[in-house]
């Protein structure tokens, strides 16, 4: 159990060093930030122990990860890598909500620049409405639909592994 959320803990640093390099950060300082997180004694702390919240920050990371990731593919709209990363941010909300419902902070940072997003593409002329229709409906399956799909299934085998367990079991 210690070493599954250790790793947790350990998937955190090439997610803060990958992260950086999406935002477009310099070599040394993406240096720095996987250093930082590598170092920081609070997460060396939490993953030690069999604490939830090491599995939080991982799928925290991996949802900012994956909408930078995302973000940079907003010039090839409906590619490939576009729907990939899309729908990666998707499950990784559903992942990181499953965990603990604080998850949900993420998945406001993820709401907000979807808005923002979703209003710079109103505000394209250029754009038609079947293309903006296009959008719309790609957030709503991959942004609110998968996730709920993700956080409703890590509930089913949740209960299906648990379903004899407490004080109450039956034999």
């Amino acid at each position: 159990m210690r070493v599954m959320l250790a790793l947790f803990g350990v998937g955190m640093v090439p997610l803060g060093w990958y992260t950086s390099v999406e935002l477009g950060m310099s070599r040394w300082a993406c240096h720095l930030t996987a250093l930082m997180v590598l170092l920081d004694v609070g997460w060396l702390c939490i993953s030690r122990f069999i604490l939830l919240d090491s599995m939080l920050l991982f799928f925290t990371f991996l949802t900012v990860f994956c909408l930078t990731k995302f973000h940079n593919q907003q010039y090839q709209s409906f590619s490939v890598d576009w729907w990939t990363w899309l729908f990666l941010t998707g499950t990784s909300i559903g992942a990181v909500t499953s965990v603990k419902m604080i998850g949900l902070f993420v998945t406001a940072l993820v709401g907000v620049y979807t808005i923002e997003d979703l209003w710079e593409k109103f505000g394209d002329t250029k754009m038609t409405w079947r293309e903006q229709a296009k959008h719309w409906g790609a957030r709503v399956l991959c942004l609110i639909i998968v996730p709920i799909l993700v956080f409703m299934l890590s509930f089913k085998i949740h209960f299906m592994i648990l379903n004899h367990s407490g004080p109450g079991m039956r034999r």
